[in-house]
């Protein structure tokens, strides 16, 4: 049957037809296939295919994994397609009978685009939204995300907003999980989980540094450790100077400790 044929099938509501579209377009080289591959098996999940819905989450996560590479860095594109992702996750969850292996798949691209909606929210600086997009995700990397984003929630107008420090303690809750887990920080990350560690660490180090009323004393060599334990652990360049400047107003003081001269 000729690719004419198939879409006149298609057009009619022929699932099947739909899905052997997908499989004839599709080119693992090309992003405009691979999309319009994926806009098939769409189709086919809209259309109530158990193939599509499968089909879609890998295809919609895929894409978003594409819009993520740091030669493109389509925030909306990525955060569109895990969107796509997290709604077929959930019919897939709630109506499809998945076994061991499809019940795994469908909650690691879960995971990971929910994971991906934060960090595209992040980085088109909707901190609010990427709060919201990471809540109930217990990995480290999230765990990094949301403290990052508290903190930079609480330091807005802390000196007006009442809920401003209540923001900063949730901020240090989520950055000291981040501390703990020196094989997250060890690890090799994705260039924009990179920057995020940077940033978690140097928030982590401000509050060391200025302590927080009621749950944090001040501990400047605790502040000096974090950054010092994290930056040589950093992959890309980018993600440097940030540390590399905050130490740097750090001096060792004579008898022991250190004072803070930023």
């Amino acid at each position: 049957m000729t690719l004419e044929e198939l879409k006149r099938l298609a057009e009619q509501g022929d699932t099947e037809a739909m899905i052997e579209i997908s499989d004839r377009v599709y080119d693992k080289d090309s992003y405009e296939k691979i999309a319009e591959a994926t806009s098939w098996d769409l189709r086919a999940a809209e259309a109530g295919s158990l193939a599509g819905i499968m089909r879609s989450i890998t295809g919609c996560t895929l894409l978003a994994v594409i819009n993520l590479l740091p030669n493109i860095k389509d925030w909306k594109e990525a955060l569109l397609y895990s969107q796509q992702t997290l709604r077929w996750c959930d019919v897939a969850l709630k109506e499809v009978r998945l076994d061991q292996d499809d019940l795994k798949m469908v909650t690691d691209s879960r995971n990971d685009c929910q994971y991906y909606c934060g960090v595209c929210h992040y980085y088109q600086d909707n901190y609010d939204e990427t709060v919201r997009a990471l809540y109930g995700l217990q990995q480290t990397h999230a765990y990094a995300l949301y403290g990052v984003c508290m903190y930079a929630l609480g330091s807005r107008d802390i000196e007006h907003r009442s809920s401003a420090r209540d923001d900063l303690k949730t901020a240090y809750q989520f950055l000291s999980y981040v501390e703990r887990d020196s094989a997250y920080i060890t690890s090799d990350k994705e260039y924009y989980e990179d920057a995020i560690l940077s940033f978690a660490a140097y928030e982590l180090s401000c509050c060391y540094r200025i302590g927080l009323p009621g749950t944090l004393n001040p501990d400047l060599e605790r502040s000096v450790r974090i950054m010092s334990f994290v930056l040589p652990n950093l992959k890309y360049d980018f993600s440097k100077p940030l540390l590399q400047k905050e130490l740097a107003k750090y001096k060792k003081k004579m008898l022991g400790g250190y004072k803070y001269i930023g």
